[in-house]
């Protein structure tokens, strides 16, 4: 189904052949799906899905894994808040939220699907002011990173680091320094606890390329594995090919991503899209689409990725099931409506998943 790109078959003639390598040549490294031509894919590309398993989903935690399971992706990504998790003090653990997270890991474990946790949320004694904030002493974070990864070493696979952080304190712009500082932190915590976990940079909202390159201009070389974006598209509706365009979120401005990378010497770490997909809400002031059209868009995105951008290992569908807290636009991400029964976009994830799988 769906393929990305339509190829053209036949004899073509020789001026319209012209005029075609004539516009490629012309193409801005946005615009294009790989500017250099130089990257191969080695492995195919491995999806998973987002379980808020840690306070929404907690009710329906073993039905929604199993469904995780069912779609056939080898990845699950849910997200905990620090400020949670110690909520009374340094060191005091919250007994029933770290019940909630042990559940989660051996749920995962029991079904074989590899774990990505997201981390962030600094508590209000360590500064933390409003969701998502950071801590005045980025050790704080170093500490309670050693102490998770040490406690689930061997079971979570791969460790993000706090999420959208161009968005804290004002999207796009949030502070790439104070992000920095938290990242260097997280990365030597969670390295020394466990040094085979993969640790992720906190997805940027959108291909934001200017705000990753004053990341690495702050010092964040050498303090990730994976590099982590969210390409959303605007408007939501619009399909995984439209173009870039010079424009943010696009999934086709990734490679201006990429060249961040490659610049920076980091052209041999992989990009996780550690969020992507669309909203079927169809009322409110952001309209997505119909329930078809995400199922055909995701089984379009995951064809481009995987023959687009070889150097994206890791996508992340957002997210399992529909929300009814937020707004429409918001609410509507789900492979699942609130109820649990599925939209076609289910089984697209899992024909996309077969088709990953084939060695033929």
């Amino acid at each position: 189904m769906g393929l990305g790109r339509l190829r053209r078959r036949g004899a073509v003639v020789a001026a319209t052949l012209f005029v075609v390598l004539l516009l490629a040549a012309a193409a801005s490294p946005g615009d294009r799906s790989d500017a250099a031509g130089a990257e191969k894919r080695t492995t195919p590309l491995q999806l998973g899905v987002t379980v808020f398993g840690m306070w929404r989903d907690w009710d329906m935690l073993g039905v929604l894994l199993d469904r995780a399971r069912d779609s056939g992706s080898p990845w699950l990504r849910v997200d905990m808040g620090w400020c949670t998790l110690e909520e009374a003090g340094p060191g005091v653990i919250a007994s029933w939220y770290q019940g909630r997270l042990d559940a989660v890991v051996a749920g995962a474990q029991a079904r074989g699907l590899r774990l990505l946790v997201d981390v962030g949320c600094a508590p209000g004694w360590a500064g933390g002011t409003t969701y998502n904030s950071y801590p005045n002493d980025p050790g704080q974070f170093e500490r309670v990173a050693h102490y998770l990864a040490q406690r689930y070493r061997g079971r979570v696979a791969a460790w993000e680091i706090w999420n959208e952080p161009d968005c804290i304190g004002g999207c796009p712009s949030g502070s790439p320094e104070k992000f920095v500082g938290v990242l260097r932190a997280g990365y030597r915590g969670f390295k020394a606890a466990d040094p085979a976990a993969t640790v992720v940079s906190g997805g940027t909202s959108g291909n934001n390329a200017a705000w990753i390159a004053r990341m690495y201009a702050a010092g964040a070389k050498g303090s990730f594995d994976a590099l982590a974006v969210h390409p959303y598209q605007d408007p939501p509706s619009a399909a995984p090919d439209a173009p870039a365009e010079g424009r943010t979120y696009r999934l086709t401005s990734l490679p201006a991503v990429r060249d961040q990378m490659v610049r920076n010497g980091d052209g041999e770490k992989p990009v996780w899209f550690t969020e992507f997909g669309w909203s079927t809400a169809l009322t409110g002031d952001r309209i997505g689409v119909d329930e078809a059209t995400q199922a055909r868009y995701l089984q379009q995105s995951v064809e481009q990725i995987q023959q687009d951008y070889p150097y994206v290992t890791h996508a992340f569908w957002y997210c399992m099931r529909d929300r009814d807290d937020w707004t429409p636009i918001e609410n509507f991400f789900g492979l699942l409506h609130v109820d649990g029964s599925a939209k076609p976009a289910f089984a697209a994830l899992r024909e996309a998943n077969s088709w990953l799988g084939r060695t033929d």
